[in-house]
């Protein structure tokens, strides 16, 4: 486990890293290095996604999307307790000549693949001339979780917070975690948004829906990992709180807590609960999977969080 803390002697879980194929990525002890000494417990690590345009895929890219997922078992085999592996899965119709039923049918087998042969409990979804809730998907998604797969995917701000609050009105039982959906606060929307976006998620939503996340691509080092994500989110974080309603204020046993729960606790349950407690049996291969047609690492600069600040033009001293 990590072996370094964070301010306030905060435990980590990254709810949302990228890898970009061996290329990019570096050695995957690398990256336990830097979890480490950021006192990252665990990561969600996502499969290389394609670098295609979801009109120009062909069916000659049904191969990309298995290398990639071959990828990230073999990348995620080296440290599985830390590194919980996504597959990246994408029914769209045109790697099945137009076919949609066909493009699903394909999802399916390759999720059941994924589960069974390399053993990832993981699916990063990027909806892509399909919507999770389109009728002819959902044998795809039933499928998802009969296996027993996380599935992260992720609408605008606005939306996803609504989205979950009419998950409130369906909670699941006694459970635990009774919430089906979470939301991770990775960053999307501009600097300026970034304070009152958090504010608004800790106004309409039950704080144990709340997940840290990066959305980092690595290869990364420990500077840059706590200067470019820790430390922004955890201010936007503690600004939002501090004016939400009904959070306790900073400096209380209650804040305290939130915050762990944000960071740690939250994530945690739910990926147990999704996973039905099921461990990754991640395949390592004796040649280190290829992975072509794969999105390109982000620059630095297009990875950060941009909280306020961050990136204005900075005023010289006279």
């Amino acid at each position: 486990m990590a072996t370094a803390s964070t301010l306030y002697d905060l435990p980590i879980i990254d709810a949302h890293t990228h890898t970009s194929g061996p290329d990019a990525d570096g050695p995957p002890g690398e990256v336990v290095r830097c979890m480490d000494q950021c006192g990252v417990e665990m990561a969600f690590v996502f499969a290389p996604l394609l670098d295609v345009h979801g009109l120009q895929l062909r069916v000659e890219h049904y191969d990309d999307i298995r290398r990639h997922n071959d990828y990230i078992s073999h990348f995620c085999s080296h440290a599985p307790e830390r590194l919980l592996a996504f597959a990246v899965l994408n029914p769209n119709p045109c790697i099945a000549n137009g076919d949609q039923e066909r493009a699903v049918q394909l999802m399916i087998d390759e999720a059941r693949r994924c589960y069974g042969e390399l053993g990832i409990r993981g699916v990063k979804l990027v909806p892509d001339r399909w919507r999770v809730n389109d009728p002819h998907i959902q044998p795809f998604m039933s499928e998802m979780a009969v296996l027993g797969m996380y599935v992260a995917f992720w609408p605008w701000v606005d939306e996803c917070i609504a989205t979950l609050a009419m998950e409130t009105f369906h909670a699941q039982g006694e459970r635990e975690d009774p919430w089906q959906l979470k939301v991770d606060l990775s960053f999307g929307c501009p600097a300026d948004w970034q304070v009152d976006s958090f504010r608004k998620a800790l106004n309409m939503l039950p704080h144990d829906m709340l997940m840290y996340a990066s959305d980092v691509f690595w290869s990364c080092d420990r500077q840059r990992y706590m200067e470019e994500f820790v430390y922004p989110q955890l201010a936007t974080f503690e600004a939002a709180a501090t004016l939400a309603r009904g959070v306790a204020g900073p400096g209380s046993h209650e804040r305290v807590l939130l915050r762990r729960a944000v960071f740690h606790d939250n994530v945690l349950k739910h990926w147990q609960i999704a996973t039905k407690g099921r461990e990754q049996q991640l395949h390592r291969m004796k040649i280190v999977p290829g992975s072509f047609h794969s999105k390109p690492r982000r620059t630095e600069d297009s990875q950060r969080m941009r909280s306020p600040g961050i990136n204005q033009p900075r005023q010289k001293m006279t």
